[in-house]
């Protein structure tokens, strides 16, 4: 304290904390000592070691399969998603027929450059696609890692016309699973569906 107030003398210790303030770690996986192989022909580009393999559809864009250790562990690969189910409370406002361009983006994304690199850590494929129905772009870039791992990484690039894009409901991907799978951790609420 500065000045007596009242029981406290001057100069008495109100609080003390020491605080550890420290600049953050950017994540990097460990890196698996087998080296990644890349193959290519005119429709598909596969991504391999001893361990997993990774294909990508060049026509698509997408990573249609992803085996790991003789086990196949995607049935449809991360595609672009902007739609969610409406609520209820949408409904009474017409929310649904307002956000009809983020269905439509969702089922019709068009590639429009597919490309891969290769460097001493990772694989990296880069897909960009055109969204007609909102006048939009988008891109994605996977970094295949050689123990397994896939970061998936997304851009949006908004095109500036709101016509048929009053509001992104959802920005993101989704995949499917094959059935095999009983038991999923994820980060949401509940075992539903919810948004």
């Amino acid at each position: 304290m500065k000045d007596t107030k009242n029981l406290i003398p001057e100069g008495h210790v109100v609080a003390r904390k020491q605080i550890l303030i420290q600049e953050g770690k950017t994540e990097t996986p460990e890196v698996n000592s087998g080296k990644l192989r890349t193959k290519s022909d005119k429709s598909e580009v596969e991504i391999s070691n001893e361990d997993m393999e990774v294909t990508f559809d060049k026509n698509t864009g997408y990573l249609f399969a992803y085996t790991f250790k003789g086990k196949k562990f995607i049935k449809k690969g991360p595609e672009p998603d902007f739609w969610r189910a409406p609520t209820d409370n949408y409904f009474g406002n017409s929310f649904q027929k307002r956000a009809k361009g983020c269905k439509e983006v969702t089922c019709h994304p068009i590639l429009s450059d597919f490309s891969m690199g290769k460097n001493k850590e990772f694989v990296e494929v880069k897909t960009s696609y055109k969204l007609d129905s909102v006048s939009s772009a988008m891109n994605m870039t996977y970094h295949i890692y050689a123990d397994g791992t896939i970061k998936v990484d997304n851009q949006f690039e908004f095109g500036g016309n709101t016509g048929n894009l009053t509001s992104l409901l959802r920005f993101g991907n989704s995949m499917i699973l094959p059935l095999d799978y009983k038991n999923v951790s994820w980060y949401g609420r509940g075992a539903q569906e919810n948004y």
